[in-house]
């Protein structure tokens, strides 16, 4: 027996990892983390990790966080780590996506193996998609060599370890 599905509508975050960061964890942990020391998330496991945060931003980060906004926070904290790049989508306007970018300097939207350069502004990006067009087509593209490639169908960022 076939099973009725109802289409997901792809969500953006609902918050913004790196401001988020920037404005409830640099206090101690640094600009960027510079402070957390090399290695850092290494030395846990990824359901330690997760925990550490959640704990973190419910304490001194005064925001606590969860779901969704949660498991970004942490793959912040991986590319913080490995200083490979990390990509999320935080907003749309009609056509116009937006986000957030760390340790990466360009971000590319590709559409049937076309590419298109998002205007990038410290750690904010933005780019329109092709008029009407559905998340399933669109992939976001952060750095060169590593790189991260964001679906927003699927999923509201993404990150390298």
């Amino acid at each position: 027996m076939a099973q009725n599905r109802v289409p997901v509508t792809p969500k953006p975050l609902t918050v913004g990892p790196v401001a988020y960061f920037a404005e409830h964890c640099e206090r101690c942990h640094g600009s960027r983390g510079r402070n957390l020391g090399k290695g850092f998330a290494k030395r846990y496991s990824e359901a330690t990790l997760r925990k550490e945060v959640a704990e973190m931003a419910a304490g001194p980060g005064q925001a606590a966080l969860e779901g969704i906004d949660l498991d970004a926070q942490v793959g912040l904290h991986w590319a913080i780590d490995s200083g490979r790049p990390f990509l999320a989508w935080t907003g749309r306007k009609g056509d116009q996506l937006s986000g957030e970018v760390l340790n990466a300097k360009s971000v590319w939207l590709v559409v049937g193996g076309r590419k298109r350069r998002a205007d990038v502004h410290g750690d904010s990006w933005v780019i329109r998609i092709p008029n009407g067009m559905n998340l399933d087509s669109v992939s976001l593209v952060a750095g060169v060599k590593p790189q991260v490639i964001l679906q927003p169908a699927r999923r509201p960022f993404a990150f390298g370890r």
